[in-house]
């Protein structure tokens, strides 16, 4: 991202300062706060609050466009499946009902996330050349070899116990 060359139109950071500051403020009113009571508490501004957002919205909106970059040139669209799937999610997630989810967040800005996902889990896969890690698997293939390589080097010798009466016989 940092080698990415962005043209950043200052609407897309505003926008997301606002997003930023608009999801603080429903934490804060979860605690039973409002928002210009969390600001006096902290003797801070809105400015204030702007200001230490706009670093973080700035490569948030850089982000984004490079997302959606990627999902336009690989074709990544979200189904009508994945929209359902997410505003489900969503609404076991905030105990909501699915009906109250759906109108506080739009198909558009559901798809333009979902979308996103999508590129994300694509350039996730084909960095790691388009095959998922298997650490563990390796680690268990080689422990199986060892322990194949073992056997036949030196095969167990099965022995079977002998029976108390066989004992006391080779005793005598």
């Amino acid at each position: 991202m940092k080698n990415a060359e962005i043209d950043l139109p200052e609407v897309l950071v505003e926008e997301e300062v606002n997003n930023q500051i608009q999801q603080l403020a429903q934490q804060i009113s979860q605690y039973g706060m409002n928002f210009n009571q969390y600001l006096s508490m902290m003797g801070k501004k809105i400015e204030d609050v702007r200001a230490e957002y706009t670093d973080n919205a700035t490569k948030t909106a850089k982000l984004r466009l490079i997302l959606e970059e990627i999902a336009k040139v690989e074709g990544l669209e979200p189904t009508e499946e994945d929209l359902e799937n997410e505003y489900n999610n969503i609404a076991t997630q905030y105990n909501m009902p699915v009906d109250q989810v759906k109108a506080y967040i739009s198909v558009d800005m559901l798809k333009r996330d979902v979308r996103n996902e999508k590129a994300y889990a694509f350039v996730k896969e084909n960095a790691a050349g388009g095959k998922k890690p298997a650490k563990k698997a390796a680690k268990k293939t080689a422990k199986k070899a060892e322990k194949t390589e073992a056997t036949e080097e030196n095969p167990v010798k099965k022995t079977t116990r002998k029976k108390k009466s066989e004992v006391e016989e080779t005793a005598e």
